[in-house]
């Protein structure tokens, strides 16, 4: 796998399960839940990738720290500690750890160049409408309420389906706890709109159109250990450059 391609799978692996919360402060009591994303094909400032299904556990022991893992890839890993993002790779045995504030910084970077300014220009995309229904759902034994919402995608594309959100304490604290990586990782202003865009009474995600739906959820009490990193961040600078052929 070449490092151009791992940069941006990486970044895609972090964005795949991209719930449209952001939730005020709040202290969270640790947890984990299994979620399912089975995303679309995605185009992430004009860098395409194809569409997969992926399973990931995501662990959180309070706001500013948090791991996800992928079933279908125990080499690969996401920490946020201390309040910043950082991706988990294995190379020829050894731990690659990378601030992915700056990897998705400069692959959005390159996705603007290459798509000569099109799209929407957030990473993140953007919630255009939420209406509740009259309908509930029981997603990972949680009771929900489905709602009708509308988005656009990073490319510009305009999107519309159903989520199942949930006032439910522990699923409230999931999703903020990913969210805050997604802040980390792209920036507070990039994911500030998804706060006053969702219903402040059911502001936890169980299920997001047919691209992520939670499997299962429980309190948990995770030890500080998990969140380490197994090596220090590497100089993105100078791998990008490497990459690019030169200077970056």
């Amino acid at each position: 796998m070449s490092n151009s391609y791992r940069l941006t799978a990486l970044t895609q692996r972090s964005t795949l399960a991209a719930a449209t919360l952001l939730l005020p402060s709040m202290a969270l009591a640790g947890g984990e839940a299994v979620m399912v994303a089975s995303a679309q094909p995605m185009h992430a400032e004009g860098l395409a990738m194809d569409a997969e299904q992926t399973t990931m556990t995501m662990t959180w022991q309070d706001a500013n720290n948090m791991r996800i893992n992928f079933d279908d890839d125990s080499s690969t890993y996401l920490i946020m500690r201390d309040g910043k993002a950082y991706s988990i790779s294995q190379e020829d045995g050894k731990a690659l750890v990378m601030d992915m504030a700056s990897m998705s910084g400069m692959i959005q970077a390159m996705g603007k160049a290459m798509n000569k300014g099109k799209g929407s220009g957030d990473p993140f995309g953007s919630i255009d409408s939420v209406s509740a229904t009259q309908q509930n759902k029981t997603v990972a034994g949680i009771n929900g309420t489905v709602y009708n919402m509308t988005w656009t995608e990073p490319d510009g594309s305009q999107q519309s389906g159903k989520a199942v959100l949930t006032g439910d304490p522990l699923t409230v604290e999931m999703t903020q706890a990913y969210i805050n990586y997604m802040g980390a990782m792209l920036g507070s202003d990039h994911v500030r709109a998804y706060q006053e865009a969702m219903p402040k009474n059911a502001s936890g995600l169980l299920q997001m159109a047919d691209q992520l739906y939670v499997e299962s959820i429980r309190a948990a009490d995770p030890p500080a250990s998990l969140f380490e990193l197994p090596a220090e961040p590497m100089d993105l600078q100078g791998l990008m450059g490497d990459i690019m052929g030169g200077d970056y």
